[in-house]
């Protein structure tokens, strides 16, 4: 009871206060906090933490602050830098490609002939010198022949190899090239046979197969040929190598197949196996660097990366890049930078800082806001720059900074900056080069991808299909050319699936504005690695050559014409030659014009001039004139044949059969038959333009023409239809029936010209029994020449007996009895001379 009035009487007993971690924390550092102290010592304590606190912090933050500036700047940079890379290799494997397609174009559509190869040396050169980046360029032709051209990857210079054609292993010169892509001092020989290499027939074989830069020319179905180029590996890692990207920084080129194409260090990019030359896998490189970026990559292939790695226990920035080819080529470009090449200079700065904080408070606020202003500022500047780059701006420049390590950091940037400002310049101009090239060739080039859409297209190409270039790109062929143009689509298709070329000329398009002749060239686009992966279409515009062709071949021969519209008139200049000039002539055509009249004649020359003409074309004869109702032609100009002689006498001998025919026809018609008569005769004459500056006639010239003339006129005289001189039958290598007509001094000449008669025109109701009368003619001539009056003159009496109107019979019988009266004397030699034309 007692101990229970207490407590109600005393009230409750309160609980003891619980003290938080932080204030008990806080106590004991004020418990062992001496008890007195000065204000100085008081002041000294709260500002010495918070100093190296807000220093610890400062610093802490500059580190951190400058990491990420230098992760931002290396990641930049590095893509920069892949950026720089794939545009080099966009620039070197695009040069073989053009140079491949050029040159296939030039030898196989004729404009340059390929028997010509070996000459080829000035073209080939130029090409080296208008591609830097090539490592060389060759053409070989399935006979032997082979030219290449190649820059020694040692000494730069250009050295030639030529070969002409033959068979098996032959020893080949290669020679420096001189400057005018001629051979100069010879280096070494090789046996060689460029049919021999895989290069070539693999291009040949199988287009579609993998077998390096080369491109067959020439027929679709057998290749004139293989244009080859192509540029050296180690072009790629002489230009990775060349590259500033900073100490310890390192740029990997590999492909899908984990191969080494190209690196800044020094690993070689091919190794021996077997005493066989074999490409280095990246994972199995004998550079550490090499082998640690590729194991890194490997299972990322394909994806563009900027991430901080571990490369060989180092910490570093790694940046990737993939670079496509249209032809489905895919490579990686890596680009690792060693984080110490920026952090350590941070690092260093920090160090410094915190051994002043320690040494003097007073002086570590000044040092460490300096060294904050010194350290953040230019970072930033160059973080800004890197920025304005990535952007496109490649002006960029900084000026110098006390701090040696971030000194060089930005003068490597500004050598950096002006070298990718420099290289995109160059790919800018060489880009616009190219595309001057294209814009101006007159001939339409369109380029279609693999999925038939319109890739590419020049301006020439737009007038030709009469469109805007908007209206070409990215469309499908069977959409450009459909309706009555969808054969073409067709066509496109057909290259596309056979890899072969195709040619087709003077083909008409329909198009908006109306038809358009053009000469179609259909060339695949060829991968080494791929096969074809498009097609490429050339259009040549001949509408406004064919309408020219046309009407000057009205009113000129067309060889002729077509030699003008080729080369101009220039070519046309005086040139002696052997040819066989052709004159015929309408006889008694005097008194045909008067039944006929004007109108008449004129209808009658121009059916008449139709079937003559037809008969010298078809034997390929130029037609020189007309010349009132007689003709004039020419056989063996301006291009000689082998046949020439035979090719005048066959037209002759058919404008006296179409003849016949063409006077039956008028005898149905009761009109006047006629006759005419024709001289053949070759010799050497002279053919060119004559004429005035204003009025020109390709015509030809000189004695041979004007004898040509005279044995036409002398037709009327031996009663013939047909007189070839000898000179024009002993050329001729056909057999022909003929007689020899008489040795006679023609008109203006002094020198007598042996004429034979030509009768395989003839039939039995014109000319009765001719075997016959050639025999007896044949006996008579001999004992003519032999003055044997009295036996001549029975031959040829015998002779006009089988065939009364045998003209040369009666002729040679009157002369037989007009000598055997007046006895020429002993030194008669049988030779007629002719007074009239």
């Amino acid at each position: 009871m007692e101990s229970s009035s207490q407590l109600s009487s005393g009230g409750p007993v309160p609980r003891p206060r619980r003290r938080s971690p932080r204030l008990r924390w806080l106590e004991n550092l004020r418990d062992r906090l001496p008890q007195r102290s000065s204000l100085p010592q008081l002041m000294f304590a709260p500002f010495a933490t918070q100093l190296l606190l807000a220093m610890a912090l400062v610093l802490g933050l500059s580190y951190q602050m400058a990491g990420r500036i230098i992760n931002q700047l290396t990641s930049e940079l590095g893509g920069q830098i892949g950026e720089r890379v794939l545009q080099e290799l966009n620039a070197q494997l695009s040069a073989p490609r053009q140079v491949n397609a050029i040159n296939a174009r030039l030898l196989g559509s004729g404009l340059i002939s390929p028997g010509r190869v070996l000459e080829l040396g000035p073209l080939l050169q130029t090409e080296m010198e208008q591609f830097q980046g090539l490592g060389y360029v060759q053409l070989a032709r399935p006979d032997g022949t082979y030219i290449a051209l190649e820059r020694n990857q040692q000494t730069d210079e250009l050295e030639l190899s030529r070969q002409g054609p033959g068979s098996g292993l032959r020893p080949m010169i290669t020679a420096r090239a001189g400057a005018d892509g001629q051979p100069g001092e010879a280096i070494r020989s090789q046996s060689f046979d460029a049919r021999q290499m895989l290069w070539y027939q693999r291009a040949v074989g199988n287009p579609e197969a993998i077998s390096g830069f080369s491109v067959p020319f020439g027929s679709a179905k057998a290749a004139a040929g293989v244009a080859g180029a192509d540029i050296w590996p180690i072009q790629i890692t002489r230009f990775l190598q060349n590259l500033q990207i900073g100490k310890g920084a390192a740029v990997l080129v590999v492909d899908q197949q984990g191969f080494v194409v190209g690196s800044s260090s020094a690993q070689k990019l091919y190794g021996i196996e077997g005493g066989r030359l074999v490409r280095q896998r990246a994972t199995e490189a004998s550079d550490p660097l090499v082998r640690g970026m590729a194991q890194l990559v490997k299972p990322r292939f394909g994806q563009e990366l900027a991430e901080r790695r571990s490369i060989n226990g180092s910490a570093s920035m790694v940046v990737t890049r993939m670079w496509n080819d249209p032809s489905g080529i895919r490579w990686q470009v890596v680009v690792a930078t060693p984080e110490d090449n920026y952090l350590a200079a941070a690092k260093n700065t920090l160090a410094t800082s915190l051994v002043l904080v320690l040494m003097s408070f007073g002086v570590v606020v000044l040092v460490s806001r300096f060294t904050a202003k010194l350290v953040s500022s230019p970072l930033q500047k160059l973080a800004g720059a890197a920025d304005a780059m990535a952007k496109g701006e490649l002006d960029q420049r900084l000026s110098g900074s006390a701090i040696d390590e971030v000194n060089d950091l930005t003068l490597s940037f500004n050598g950096m900056a002006g070298q990718l400002r420099q290289s995109y310049g160059d790919l800018e101009a060489s880009k616009n080069y190219q595309e001057s090239i294209l814009e101006s060739m007159p001939s339409g080039v369109i380029t279609f991808s693999e999925s038939g859409l319109v890739r590419t297209a020049n301006q020439a190409s737009c007038r030709i299909l009469g469109c805007e270039l908007e209206q070409l790109v990215n469309r499908a062929a069977t959409e450009l050319f459909g309706g009555p143009n969808g054969w073409l689509a067709l066509q496109l298709q057909e290259v596309q699936h056979s890899g072969e070329s195709r040619q087709l000329l003077d083909t008409e398009l329909a198009l908006a504005a109306g038809t358009t002749s053009v000469n179609i060239t259909l060339q695949p686009l060829q991968d080494p690695r791929l096969g074809t992966i498009g097609v490429i279409l050339m259009l040549e515009d001949i509408s406004e050559e064919k309408r020219i062709r046309g009407t000057m071949a009205r009113y000129m021969d067309p060889l002729i014409a077509e030699q003008l519209l080729r080369s101009g008139s220039d070519t046309l200049g005086g040139v002696e030659s052997m040819a066989t000039v052709l004159f015929s002539d309408i006889r008694s055509f005097t008194s045909i014009t008067e039944v006929l009249g004007a109108q008449g004649t004129v209808r009658f020359l121009n059916d008449y001039f139709t079937l003559m003409v037809d008969c010298l074309q078809r034997e390929g004869g130029m037609l020189d004139k007309f010349i009132g109702d007689a003709v004039m032609a020419v056989f063996g100009l301006p291009v000689a044949g082998d046949s020439d002689e035979d090719q005048a006498i066959r037209s002759a001998i058919a404008m006296q059969e179409v003849l016949a025919n063409f006077n039956s026809e008028r005898q149905t018609r009761g009109e006047q038959p006629i006759g005419i008569g024709i001289g053949l005769h070759t010799d050497a004459v002279v053919s060119g333009n004559i004429g005035s500056p204003k009025r020109m006639n390709y015509t030809v010239i000189g004695d041979g023409v004007n004898l040509a003339a005279r044995l036409e006129s002398a037709c009327k005289f031996y009663g013939a239809k047909l007189l070839v001189s000898d000179a024009t039958l002993r050329r001729a290598k056909g057999r022909y029936v003929s007689r020899e007509a008489d040795q006679v001094v023609v008109k203006g000449k002094s020198e007598p010209v042996l004429v034979h008669e030509l009768l395989d025109f003839s039939t039995e109701a014109s000319f009765p029994n001719r075997d016959a009368v050639f025999a007896r003619y044949g006996a008579g001539l001999q004992a003519y020449r032999q003055q044997q009056w009295t036996e001549a003159m029975g031959a040829f009496q015998a002779a006009l007996a089988l065939h009364p109107g045998d003209r040369l019979s009666a002729l040679y019988l009157e002369r037989c009895e007009h000598l055997q009266q007046n006895n020429p004397g002993p030194d008669w030699n049988g030779v007629w001379v002719m007074e009239g034309k």
